[in-house]
């Protein structure tokens, strides 16, 4: 902890060199220290210095949700099939992180945060590409769509398989 809040001191480094940090961080919270809410907003945190921005409001969190599970569409196999790997860094960092908050999100029980986390990690794959986290996205989203059909949550899952 001590060496990893030194690191995180050093303002010559960017938020991305730093992120490895932010992550341990991160874990010793929500796991270790079993604080699930308290990482869930470290993790919130982290994702805005490094440019993707959720809000940290309850209300606005349920707004941004039920938008994006609403604007949330299902790809094809075809779209699927056809994505390019992702190859932003930064990206590819915040897709690791928000992973992690699904998980914190799920265990405090914050369905907003859940919801507007999950459609981002499957937007963004469509947008940027596949990353590792992009497979896990498409089956934990599946979950949340299968409150409302039980054939769409599957679909979403099979193209997390297909990834």
């Amino acid at each position: 902890k001590v060496y990893g809040d030194e690191v995180l001191q050093q303002s010559k480094l960017t938020e991305l060199e730093k992120v490895r940090v932010h992550s341990c961080n991160i874990s010793l919270v929500g796991g270790i220290m079993n604080k699930p809410r308290e990482a869930l907003d470290m993790s919130i945190s982290v994702l805005r210095k490094l440019g993707c921005k959720f809000p940290r409001n309850k209300l606005l969190q349920a707004r941004l949700a039920l938008s994006s599970l609403a604007a949330t569409k299902l790809p094809t196999e075809k779209d699927i099939a056809d994505l390019p790997i992702m190859d932003d860094e930064t990206r590819k960092a915040c897709m690791e992180i928000m992973v992690n908050a699904a998980t914190y999100s799920h265990h405090c029980n914050n369905v907003f945060a859940f919801i507007m986390i999950t459609a981002r990690m499957v937007r963004w794959t469509m947008q940027y590409g596949v990353d590792v986290y992009s497979a896990p996205a498409f089956a934990i989203f599946g979950i949340v769509k299968n409150s409302s059909s039980y054939k769409i949550g599957a679909q979403y899952a099979d193209r997390g398989f297909q990834l």
